[in-house]
């Protein structure tokens, strides 16, 4: 990395040392500085919408959660009844 470059890293308020940069290395920075936030920028997207992904993913198992927990209890009547009839009919 060139030394102009690098000064565009240091903290504000060294203008002084930033006006010995030439125009191209100020716009060679800028165009860095923009392509990281655009890479930066895609990250995010990628990150939401795994997140997004990952809400409506567990929506998806409460409701598969409360219709098994249903169909149990069914179950359950059902075996609960067979059982019933099962003595009833002495066997």
């Amino acid at each position: 990395m060139n030394y102009s470059i690098l000064l565009l890293k240091r903290p504000r308020g060294d203008l002084e040392q930033l006006k010995i940069l030439s125009l191209d290395d100020i716009e060679l920075a800028l165009k860095n500085y923009n392509d990281q936030i655009k890479n930066q920028q895609i990250s995010l997207g990628k990150i939401q919408q795994a997140i997004s992904h990952d809400q409506q993913s567990r929506v998806n198992q409460q409701t598969l959660l409360a219709q098994i927990k249903t169909e149990q209890a069914r179950l359950d009547e059902l075996s609960y009844l067979n059982m019933l009839i099962g003595s009833a009919d002495g066997g």
